[in-house]
């Protein structure tokens, strides 16, 4: 009986291994990019490089276990007016991009870029024959939500995916339910007239709060510049700027000495919605920052 005994526990040692084994060595996946070229996953967790700020901020939340994984994160990734992780982003010596070559010689086993990657970049990475995978879908949270997905998969880390993309469901939900801003018309403000229509992040992140993009409303798709006669028209409850709350008055006076601007009522009545540039432009899992912040007034 004994001797029954050990052989069980023992049996019940190697079932336990073999388990936690085939949970850290998943089975290798085909995943196709924006450019429509398959990649297979690696069986073990990849050495990754990140191309873009977007990836950078996705992979540092997936990856918080084991930030060794991370070899470089891009160059923009310590820019507060772009990245949300600037402060950690400091942990990571080495960059994208200009330090490339010296890079190459870590050896990653996959690099993540963006459809906007420099082509030249992308030409040393296909030279040295290094995996990479290209993200092409920006446009709205879905877009951003299916990234993360996709990245979970390629640095074997989909539960921590799935949780991330649920949180930032659950996070939408809320907002929705209780933002103040439902309802309201809402217009971007950039100094060169160029407004967030259909199509964009910041559409969808306006759509998901209830409240309605009035360049949408007028017919704008992407990024277009408008006439003053059409920001007139769509004459918002509130413009939304790209940068800390600090500077509002700031860009308050810029707006009343631009033609256009200068006679919309939100402008004279100092409605203005400040959003660090850093959340407002993710392409990440930290828009919902910029949303709370927006749903916050």
């Amino acid at each position: 009986m004994a001797v029954l005994k050990l052989y069980w526990n023992l049996l019940c040692c190697v079932l336990g291994l073999s388990l936690f084994s085939a949970k850290v060595h998943a089975a290798p996946q085909k995943l196709t990019d924006s450019r429509g070229h398959e990649i297979k996953t690696s069986v073990k967790p990849p050495r990754v490089v990140s191309g873009f700020v977007g990836a950078d901020e996705i992979l540092v939340h997936l990856l918080k276990d084991r930030p060794k994984s991370i070899l470089a994160l891009s160059p923009l990734s310590r820019d507060p007016r772009y990245s949300a992780i600037y402060k950690e982003a400091k942990a990571w010596p080495h960059q994208f991009g200009d330090e490339l070559e010296s890079l190459l010689k870590m050896t990653p086993d996959l690099v993540i870029v963006a459809s906007y990657t420099r082509a030249e970049w992308l030409r040393i990475l296909d030279v040295a024959k290094v995996p990479y995978f290209v993200l092409g879908s920006f446009a709205s949270i879905s877009d951003i939500q299916g990234n993360i997905e996709i990245m979970g998969k390629l640095v074997h880390e989909e539960a921590r995916a799935k949780a991330l993309i649920e949180s930032m469901d659950q996070t939408i939900l809320t907002l929705k339910n209780s933002c103040k801003l439902k309802g309201k018309r809402i217009v971007n403000y950039s100094k060169d007239g160029t407004i967030f229509g259909a199509g964009t992040s910041f559409d969808s992140m306006i759509a998901k709060i209830g409240a309605i993009n009035a360049g949408t409303q007028q017919g704008v798709k992407g990024w277009s510049r408008v006439s003053r006669e059409s920001l007139l028209v769509m004459n918002p409850d509130f413009i939304v700027v790209g940068a800390d709350p600090d500077r509002k008055s700031e860009f308050l006076d810029e707006m009343k000495r631009q033609v256009g601007w200068q006679h919309l009522a939100a402008v004279r009545e100092g409605r203005l919605l400040m959003v660090p540039s850093r959340y407002l432009a993710s392409v990440s899992h930290h828009i919902t920052k910029a949303m709370e912040i927006l749903c916050a007034i």
